[in-house]
């Protein structure tokens, strides 16, 4: 995806923004200046991710990481899931950033160096690693991680530029979804065109919202960082989606 020029220029600035942190400490319960509102008190290793990747590229990545599950999943399903590591890439473990709740998603961060046989990382809401030190998950540290603790690696782009507003877009309200058949038929498709422009691949019952329809929104929405969201029209998700693609307004 990157050219090596590009590479190495990210690479180097994904570095350096994740090092500016090393020694932030969170407040108890997963109190933390990364944390996003509406999701305090949820993990936010990969919020920590997400800050760095806007702060190195301008903007956001391509995917949030939220939920590191969702990102994990935007990769495999684009086959750019990688097994060895290079700088600047996302790692992603085969453990969750919480020992006491071994069911969360899995824990990341950034690959800041590569050595033999190991590698060194920059982690949000991890433990310092020393044998003295706080066992608590709750600050930004430095790690030396092992292959064998992997699930694999990423490597991030910026968010496409958000498109103008084309000339003859339509508008959509939310009344719209739930008003006659023909007004919320017309709106639904505007929607799934918009969806395509982004996810091409993705198939639609031209203007009907049932399963298929929720299910693509839904999973645009979580890529997006509304991880609650599984399929509920929400004017945030839609505005973001006019962002990218300009094909329509929002009311």
């Amino acid at each position: 995806m990157w050219n090596r020029k590009a590479n190495a220029a990210r690479a180097a600035e994904i570095v350096a923004q994740a090092k500016r942190h090393v020694g932030y400490r969170s407040q108890p319960n997963r109190q933390s200046a990364f944390q996003l509102a509406g999701y305090k008190g949820e993990p936010w290793n990969g919020t920590f991710v997400d800050r760095v990747l806007h702060d190195a590229f301008g903007d956001f990545a391509e995917v949030r990481f939220v939920s590191t599950v969702t990102a994990l999943g935007y990769y495999l399903k684009r086959n750019r899931l990688y097994f060895k590591p290079q700088v600047g890439d996302i790692v992603f473990f085969n453990f969750a950033t919480d020992p006491l709740h071994a069911f969360e998603q899995p824990h990341i961060g950034v690959v800041t160096e590569v050595r033999d046989g190991v590698f060194r990382t920059v982690e949000g809401e991890a433990t310092p690693g020393t044998p003295h030190g706080s066992q608590l998950a709750d600050g930004v540290f430095e790690r030396t991680r092992y292959m064998h603790e992997t699930i694999g690696f990423v490597r991030p782009v910026p968010i496409a530029e958000p498109s103008k507003l084309e000339d003859d877009a339509p508008t959509v309200k939310m009344s719209y979804f739930s008003s006659n058949p023909e007004t919320k038929r017309r709106a639904v498709e505007t929607v799934q065109r918009a969806l395509n422009r982004v996810r091409p691949t993705w198939s639609f019952n031209r203007g009907k919202k049932d399963g298929e329809f929720k299910a693509a929104f839904g999973t645009y929405a979580r890529e997006a960082g509304w991880v609650r969201n599984r399929g509920d029209l929400d004017a945030a998700v839609l505005q973001n989606l006019v962002d990218r693609t300009g094909t329509f307004e929002v009311e």
